[in-house]
């Protein structure tokens, strides 16, 4: 399974707000220079996370990111989920082969299908906090 580039920077993110934004919100700024990102991008994959109600955007000059919930309660089925879209999450969707029969078709589908299925429940059956108890 491949991530994206958006993926990584959605998960390091994270896990700089989470170790550094427990008494007020993390400047974006402040996550690109740590974390050596392009700050531009950041601001694009956090406010995926801003609109999938994973992270808190906080206006002014106090403010930044934080996260909604606490770390054990955000599956990174929801992060993947927010950064690659509906059905891509866990890395680019896998494309069936062209011109089979119909019912050959119909199979490779189901079994594709599955797939995509168990990757989202292994996604779901693991949080945030897991990332962060990995001994990063």
């Amino acid at each position: 399974m491949k991530l994206t580039r958006s993926t990584g920077y959605a998960l390091t993110g994270l896990v700089y707000i989470h170790r550094n934004g427990r008494t007020r919100p993390v400047p974006a700024k402040a996550i690109a220079a740590a974390c050596r990102l392009p700050l531009d991008y950041l601001l694009k994959v956090l406010k995926l996370l801003v609109r999938r109600e994973v992270l808190l955007s906080v206006r002014g000059s106090q403010g930044g990111f934080k996260l909604t919930r606490k770390p054990g309660e955000i599956t990174l089925w929801e992060i993947v989920e927010s950064i690659e879209g509906d059905g891509e999450a866990g890395g680019r969707r896998i494309r069936e082969p062209v011109g089979l029969s119909a019912p050959l078709e119909q199979r490779v589908r189901e079994i594709f299908g599955e797939v995509t299925q168990r990757r989202r429940e292994v996604l779901e059956g693991y949080s945030l906090e897991d990332l962060l108890t990995g001994g990063l």
